[in-house]
């Protein structure tokens, strides 16, 4: 039973000293450009353009509803 439990408390502990290789080969910083890209205002018009040119039927959001229902209202 102890080699179990020494097992998952290993499988199932983090450790401090192993980086990431994927966060080591983000970027540190967005560029300003990016920033002020994500800084705009919402708008709508741009919404509904990625929306409705988008297929209907394709895989569903989290929601569980696919583009079809949000086309549609």
């Amino acid at each position: 039973m102890d080699v179990a439990k020494t097992y998952f408390d290993t499988l199932f502990t983090a450790s401090a000293n192993t980086p990431d290789p994927v966060i080591d080969s983000l970027s540190q910083r967005i560029t300003t450009a990016d920033n002020e890209h994500l800084l705009r205002p919402f708008c709508i018009s741009e919404f509904r353009s990625a929306l409705f040119s988008m297929h209907a039927d394709k895989a569903t959001g989290p929601d569980g509803l696919n583009l079809g229902f949000y086309k549609h209202f």
